[in-house]
């Protein structure tokens, strides 16, 4: 008979809370007409009104998705289209920069959705050294309580989890509520699942 292999598994989590290093803008863009051409024409007016608006930042990365198509309907009868995409923009999370992009995004009425992240691989690094020496101190109690030694690593895995705080405003008289544009910390998060064969 095949002898089974003994192990002790441990399945470690660990977080930290960090200061965000970059920031997510996103608004849609919306046009309606009577025809499709009519809706995409007012909806590229707006597009390139947030293009405008944002084309004086350095260091901030624009991106504009395709364009979607609906009809609009009135009474069960189509009375027009809605033309519609997502806008994005990216860049460092500088809390000056920040209030200047949303408040010029304001002006052209857009709503606004903003999340904030982390992305220094080393901070992940750490995390990830601390999770698996914390089940390894807790892999070694089990242990010892148990009577058995310890041998060898047989198996681990890890998962990462990036929790991005986000906040939604509607630009109301072209302006944000005081204190919308402040940059917010982070939550980093990694599991680790390790398994040691012991005797």
């Amino acid at each position: 008979m095949e002898k089974t292999e003994r192990l002790i598994a441990i399945t470690k989590t660990v977080s930290m809370e960090v200061p965000a290093d970059r920031v997510h803008i996103a608004v849609r863009s919306e046009g309606e007409g009577k025809t499709a051409k009519d809706a995409a024409k007012n909806e590229n007016a707006v597009a390139e009104k947030f293009k405008a608006a944002v084309c004086g930042f350095d260091g901030v990365k624009a991106g504009l998705a395709s364009v979607q198509f609906s009809r609009i309907t009135r009474d069960g009868k189509a009375i027009g289209y809605k033309a519609s995409r997502n806008c994005s923009l990216e860049t460092d999370c500088d809390a000056e920069k920040l209030a200047g992009l949303t408040d010029a995004i304001s002006d052209i009425g857009l709503n606004v959705n903003v999340t904030f992240s982390h992305e220094d691989a080393s901070v992940r690094s750490e995390l990830i050294a601390r999770a698996v020496k914390e089940a390894r101190a807790d892999a070694e109690l089990i242990a010892s309580a148990a009577g058995v030694k310890i041998v060898s690593l047989a198996r681990a895995e890890y998962s990462s989890v990036h929790v991005r705080p986000m906040m939604m405003r509607a630009a109301v008289n072209g302006s944000f509520s005081d204190g919308y544009s402040e940059p917010q910390n982070v939550t980093l998060e990694e599991t680790v699942v390790c398994g040691w064969t012991i005797e």
